[in-house]
């Protein structure tokens, strides 16, 4: 798994101290991007752009002070820990939404 690297994301904002920047999965930006980083620090919920792909390459993209926005490919490999957090929050996930089609099925057949 591919995951977003947000010690090179961090290093980049130190560095050429962007005006915003946007984290998600460069081969499907407009479904998985989201504002990380605005106003001179992170946002709250930065978690909530997709950054962690099978098959596609995680980057962010900078809005710099005159406009211009710079595109940076920025991934690693996802680690052991990182992998089982993420089957964990999966499995939750899969078990609400699982609970969710139950109680509709049943409402509807009470109907």
């Amino acid at each position: 798994m591919n995951t977003l690297d947000w010690k090179k994301l961090d290093e980049f904002i130190k560095k050429r101290k962007p005006v915003e920047v946007s984290a998600g999965i460069l081969n499907d930006w407009f479904w998985t991007a989201a504002t990380v980083w605005e106003n001179g620090k992170y946002r709250k919920g930065k978690h909530r752009a997709c950054v962690s792909s099978y098959w596609a390459i995680p980057g962010f993209k900078a809005t710099m002070k005159n406009g211009d926005v710079v595109e940076v490919v920025a991934y690693r490999e996802e680690t052991k820990k990182e992998g089982e957090a993420r089957k964990r929050r999966s499995d939750i996930a899969r078990k609400r939404l699982h609970k969710c089609a139950e109680e509709a099925r049943k409402s509807m057949a009470n109907t």
